[in-house]
């Protein structure tokens, strides 16, 4: 085994910085890989280019990030859209001064998606530095796929990626990196921490970070068709940052016991007492809930750009491990029925776990990280 080592003392210092962000879609695997890096090379430096977004604040807090204030310019208003090109440039330029007064011996820059990872891999390409790009989804992004061209590596999670790149060679499938905590065994305690029994069905319902209204609305119009088996049924649900709009008092009106927070901070605690996940199809929770082995019903955001999360879904779909329902089905009643039948047939149930975990990569942080230091040795 390749032994890496850095920091005081040693040869080589590298410095490792994850540019663009947004999400905790693109946020946990930059964070996954982060840890992985300072357990194979203690004094490795991390930094992240972030886009300034709030929730960045929360995720990111144990770490340095300089904020670069852009955003796609697809999802943007006309006045944002004008004074994209400003915009851009100023990011080239703060991406330009914060890569040359890092002091590290070897620097490495690691786009995770989105047009806040292209001005510092532009600035990265130009000074020589050695960059790689992380593509979670099937269906590669816009940004990652214009900037693929300019990178030394580009890691997907599914090996179906590799034909949306041009240079094929340097596409690795390595899996989307999962942190340590979201997978490690917590016992009964996964329910206590919120306030749930081990002895009901667990439902997750989860939005993202940023939340989903529609599957917030959805959920709140179906518990009402639950009926007697609401006794043995109990809700985790994340609504997303600033959309706890009354959701707890819903649940309990209609009789569930339920734990409703805006933001999950151990995610690992909430997978283990899940049964069934209902969420929308980022690639993250993708690698999450396969790593849990977690039968799921899938609903893609349908905004999403090139409809990428429904090719996500799909996959799941087609493997039997999850159930792909489009956000223009969503009906309350079905999905109501869709639940209860899942939740009661425990083969069903047991089929589409081991269906979920066979997709998993748990290997894909330390690969990950691996080829980012073999890239500081270039």
């Amino acid at each position: 085994m390749k032994i890496y080592r850095s920091g005081l003392g040693c040869k080589m210092s590298v410095k490792v910085i994850f540019a663009g962000g947004g999400t905790g879609g693109h946020l946990f695997p930059a964070l996954a890989v982060a840890r992985e890096l300072e357990r194979l090379s203690p004094g490795v430096i991390i930094s992240f280019l972030s886009t300034g977004r709030p929730l960045e604040k929360q995720i990111l807090k144990q770490y340095e990030y300089e904020t670069l204030e852009i955003k796609s310019p697809r999802k943007a208003t006309l006045k944002d859209k004008i004074f994209f090109p400003l915009r851009l440039t100023l990011a080239f330029s703060r991406s330009l001064f914060f890569l040359l007064k890092s002091r590290a011996t070897a620097t490495v820059v690691v786009g995770l998606g989105g047009y806040g990872s292209l001005a510092p891999l532009v600035a990265a390409h130009i000074l020589r530095l050695p960059t790689a790009i992380l593509e979670p989804n099937l269906l590669p992004g816009e940004a990652n796929r214009r900037l693929s061209h300019w990178v030394n590596e580009v890691y997907c999670q599914w090996e179906g990626s590799r034909k949306y790149f041009r240079e094929k060679s340097k596409v690795f499938a390595t899996g989307n990196p999962v942190r340590e905590e979201v997978t490690l065994s917590r016992g009964d305690s996964s329910y206590k921490n919120f306030g749930l029994s081990p002895k009901r069905k667990t439902l997750l319902v989860l939005g993202g970070s940023l939340g989903a209204e529609a599957i917030n609305e959805a959920l709140m119009q179906t518990i009402e068709g639950f009926g007697p088996r609401r006794q043995e049924i109990q809700v985790i649900h994340q609504t997303g940052l600033g959309k706890d709009t009354g959701y707890s008092m819903g649940y309990w009106a209609a009789g569930f016991p339920a734990y409703v927070t805006e933001f999950i901070d151990d995610m690992g605690a909430a997978y283990e007492a899940a049964d069934l996940v209902i969420c929308r199809a980022g690639a993250t929770t993708i690698s999450e809930i396969t790593a849990r082995g977690l039968p799921a019903i899938l609903i893609p955001y349908p905004l999403a750009t090139e409809n990428h999360q429904y090719y996500n879904a799909k996959i799941l779909e087609d493997a039997g491990a999850a159930i792909l329902l489009e956000q223009k089905d969503l009906e309350p009643q079905a999905l109501a029925a869709l639940i209860k039948g899942l939740l009661a047939d425990e083969g069903r149930l047991q089929a589409m776990a081991r269906a979920s975990i066979s997709l998993s990569r748990p290997e894909a942080r330390n690969l990950v990280a691996r080829r980012i230091l073999d890239l500081a040795e270039v």
